[in-house]
């Protein structure tokens, strides 16, 4: 039994090389566009001392586009 695996005893050498060369170049453009609106309310109410009470609310919406182009070359 040992004989035959001494038999089935094999070396291998083998070198790999290997370069890889590439360049990515991408560009991004993004638009932003955002609308606010906001509404304000406000009481007063005054006698010798007065005192204001104002609350206010406000709403935003933006939405984002981007569009990216990336070009890739592999040598």
């Amino acid at each position: 039994m040992a004989s035959w695996i001494r038999a089935f005893n094999w070396t291998c050498n083998w070198t790999c090389n290997w370069t890889c060369n590439w360049t990515c170049n991408w560009t991004c453009n993004w638009t932003c566009n955002w609308t606010c609106n906001w509404t304000c309310n406000w009481t007063c109410n005054w006698t010798r001392n007065w005192t204001c009470n104002w609350t206010c609310n406000w709403t935003c919406n933006w939405t984002c586009n981007w569009t990216c182009n990336w070009a890739s070359d592999f040598n």
